[in-house]
């Protein structure tokens, strides 16, 4: 994976069409039978910028866990959404492409696999030294309900998961902020009528916003 540093996460070419995933975790018991072992996704969203005439049109989904679902289910909704080209923005402490690798499967998240396996190509990881300024989601711990030794039930009781309403808000929130904080960094020496500035005012001026959970 071609990881964006400090100095160099605005070096890629600014890209119109974009599309943000920021994901919150948990940690599990070690008896739980979950992929990936550590901190699987209980909640995820997706902040898209889309180029439309002259400017830019913004989408928002995010989708948490509920009813004790497994996070296998956040895997399929976002195969059903991602993109299959176009830039991927996620924050560095994601660890996105390790999580996808644990949770996905060939067969039936064929395009959460090609993200995987082609990273270099379309991802841009802003690092966590950027992103200091927003407040993140804390990644929960779920607490051992099964004795040593023993094999746990393989489920995230709903009753030890945060709010989802309240996730799915929070992880837009930082999906926005994650690409402001991209589109910032080429914007911020370019004319006026560079595409990143154009595309921030955009946002200013909200054009549109859709939001989908």
């Amino acid at each position: 994976m071609s990881v964006i540093t400090n100095d160099s996460f605005a070096a890629l070419p600014f890209t119109r069409a974009a599309t943000v995933i920021t994901l919150r975790t948990i940690s599990v018991c070690p008896g739980l039978t979950l992929q990936p072992r550590t901190g699987p996704p209980i909640g995820i969203a997706l902040f898209s910028v889309v180029p439309f005439s002259d400017s830019f049109v913004f989408h928002t989904k995010a989708h948490a866990l509920r009813d004790d679902a497994l996070p296998d289910t956040l895997i399929s909704w976002l195969e059903e959404r991602l993109p299959a080209t176009g830039a991927v923005l996620t924050r560095e402490r994601d660890h996105l492409l390790h999580t996808l690798r644990g949770a996905s499967d060939p067969a039936r998240h064929p395009r959460v696999t090609a993200l995987v396996r082609d990273g270099a190509e379309r991802l841009r990881v802003v690092p966590h030294s950027a992103m200091r300024h927003v407040d993140g989601l804390p990644a929960l711990g779920m607490p051992c309900l099964c004795r040593a030794g023993e094999d746990c039930t393989r489920q995230l009781p709903s009753f030890f998961l945060p709010d989802p309403e309240e996730t799915e808000a929070g992880l837009i929130r930082v999906a926005q902020a994650t690409w402001q904080r991209w589109a910032e960094q080429h914007g911020a020496w370019a004319e006026h009528d560079h595409p990143a500035r154009v595309a921030l005012r955009a946002l200013a001026d909200r054009v549109h916003v859709s939001t989908d959970a």
